[in-house]
């Protein structure tokens, strides 16, 4: 399975879907089972040191190292122009401070649209992750949340804090304001949800949550 993996890392920008698809997915497989294996660490490290965007590689990184003192190191070296929305967020959970990483997810849930290429499912599930225990993020989400937010932080920020803990008090009063503040308009908004990877009326996002489908 590792030399499979490490085959379908090589992607180089150029090609197709599948290809790039097959690059996330082998990077994450390889993170998710064989993170306790040094040399292959070591081998990561080195695609990454000759190429900064090579997707695979640093998807498998992040999914298997992402405390290493060496990838730490390698930080400054990133830039979120060079990479696909998929691979600049997902750097962005593992390496980003939590005013940064609060401030990404609102800009996704305000400027994605739901393209293939963004690919949330690559990404999305390291975010709840990250929240489950960075709580100085998650209380920065939900104060983006609970001041002026917009469609897409709406239809996004809710569901994702829900997946990472739980429906409390405080955002379950907030939903159901929110879907009452709906009731009778007649254009509702629109927003960008992130977990479905596409654009959805925000109080649908709120009514799943309120009647417990993603909790």
């Amino acid at each position: 399975m590792r030399d499979l993996c490490l085959r379908g890392l090589n992607y180089n920008g150029r090609t197709n879907w599948d290809t790039y698809s097959t690059a996330l997915t082998a990077g994450e497989a390889l993170g998710r089972n064989f993170a306790g294996e040094q040399a292959l660490e070591n081998q990561l490290l080195a695609i990454v040191n000759a190429d900064t965007r090579d997707a695979g590689a640093v998807m498998a990184l992040c999914e298997g190292w992402p405390r290493s003192d060496r990838f730490l190191a390698m930080r400054s070296r990133f830039r979120t122009n060079e990479h696909s929305v998929a691979v600049s967020m997902r750097l962005t959970t593992v390496l980003s401070t939590p005013e940064r990483f609060a401030d990404a997810l609102g800009w996704a849930a305000d400027n994605l649209q739901g393209d293939l290429w963004e690919s949330p499912a690559h990404w999305i599930p390291a975010v709840v992750r990250r929240l489950k225990t960075d709580d100085e993020a998650y209380g920065r989400m939900r104060g983006i949340l609970f001041d002026q937010p917009s469609p897409g932080v709406k239809a996004s920020f809710p569901r994702i804090l829900v997946q990472a803990r739980t429906l409390d008090a405080d955002l379950r009063n907030w939903c159901r304001a929110e879907y009452a503040k709906e009731e009778g308009v007649f254009v509702a908004e629109v927003g960008m949800d992130l977990n479905a990877g596409q654009c959805r009326l925000a109080r649908q996002s709120v009514f799943d949550l309120l009647r417990g489908r993603d909790v």
